[in-house]
């Protein structure tokens, strides 16, 4: 039996993989054992001529790692997969889990890092070096809906429903105590999210009823539309009515809502991600903006709206860039002429 370069455990192809130990040498000193040793000496003659490649296959050393490389590369993959599975194994159960689900969402590392406000890389995470934290976790929930218990291997269930509660925390009524709709308009707008708790806030908002059967048993709110982002379908000074939504879970890609942020009311179209809310405008000359479920307070969809341009329909984008344009080539002949 041919021994290891160094004392040390190896892997023998007839012990299937298992480590055993190496038997120290054994060197001759009696009169009687010479022929026995001769024997040994040609045998290891013989031995050392042998394929260099069957050696490294019956005996592999495991360190050091530029070895098990080497060997793992003339052996032609015949290594025992379980050698490489025990080093898979060390790793956490939550450690892979959250490897597998970046793997998952086709995110780099960076990505998910940034989506779960995890400062630096997660690198060390993914490697076991850095157990994941409260926090960690508690986003992962938050914005993933992964339920804690799988993470941790506690649970075949993965998912946890996650509901925002989303619905107006005052409503106005009327003197028959039917709920109004209150109207906020672009200046009230500016504080309407730091006031949604504030009924003496509300009080001082004007409010309508509607005696429509559509409008009943269900909270309504008016909002005054500002700038130009959702053009051509609404123009700035136009009002919608707006339903409240409980939750996220039934928002529909062809609506549009009224969303209510900490410090902000926009109007948009809204498409859920895998990595939150996306929050969409209908002109194009405005970005998207991506945010977190737990940034909204409150969430409107536009049922209706109330307009006083009924003699000047809203131009479409192509019709605003060709008035841009125009104007451009005009502004563009006068300076010419100066």
């Amino acid at each position: 039996m041919r021994f290891s370069p160094c004392p040390c455990l190896f892997f023998s192809s007839a012990g299937r993989g298992l480590p055993t130990v190496a038997a120290p040498r054994v060197k001759s000193t009696g009169k009687g054992v010479g022929a026995a040793a001769s024997i040994g000496a040609a045998r290891a003659k013989r031995n050392s001529r042998h394929d260099s490649k069957t050696s490294v296959q019956n005996h592999i050393g495991i360190f050091p790692f530029a070895y098990w490389i080497f060997s793992y590369k003339h052996l032609e993959k015949q290594i025992p997969i379980a050698i490489f599975a025990d080093m898979a194994e060390e790793l956490l159960i939550e450690t892979l889990r959250f490897r597998q689900l970046r793997q998952e969402l086709n995110m780099t590392q960076q990505a998910f890092a940034k989506a779960l406000r995890i400062k630096g890389s997660i690198a060390d995470i993914e490697r076991g070096k850095t157990r994941l934290s409260g926090a960690v976790v508690a986003r992962l929930l938050q914005v993933y809906s992964i339920n804690p218990l799988w993470l941790y291997g506690e649970s075949e269930q993965r998912h946890l429903e996650v509901t925002v509660p989303l619905m107006p925390k005052v409503v106005t009524l009327d003197v028959e105590s039917n709920e109004n709709i209150a109207m906020v308009n672009v200046k009230a707008s500016a504080g309407y999210a730091h006031n949604l708790q504030d009924p003496e806030w509300y009080d001082t908002l004007p409010a309508f009823r509607l005696p429509l059967p559509e409008y009943r048993n269900a909270s309504f709110r008016a909002f005054q539309v500002q700038g130009d982002s959702m053009l051509p379908v609404l123009q700035q000074g136009e009002w919608v009515i707006a339903k409240a939504e409980e939750s996220l879970a039934g928002l529909s890609e062809n609506s549009v809502y009224v969303v209510v942020l900490a410090d902000t009311v926009v109007v948009k179209k809204a498409q859920l991600t895998t990595s939150g809310l996306r929050l969409i405008s209908l002109n194009s000359l405005y970005p998207p903006i991506d945010l977190q479920p737990a940034d909204v307070r409150e969430m409107w969809r536009v049922t209706a709206k109330i307009t006083s341009n009924l003699g000047h329909p809203a131009s479409s984008l192509d019709e605003l860039t060709r008035e841009m344009r125009e104007g451009f080539v005009s502004l563009k002949s006068l300076l010419g002429k100066g």
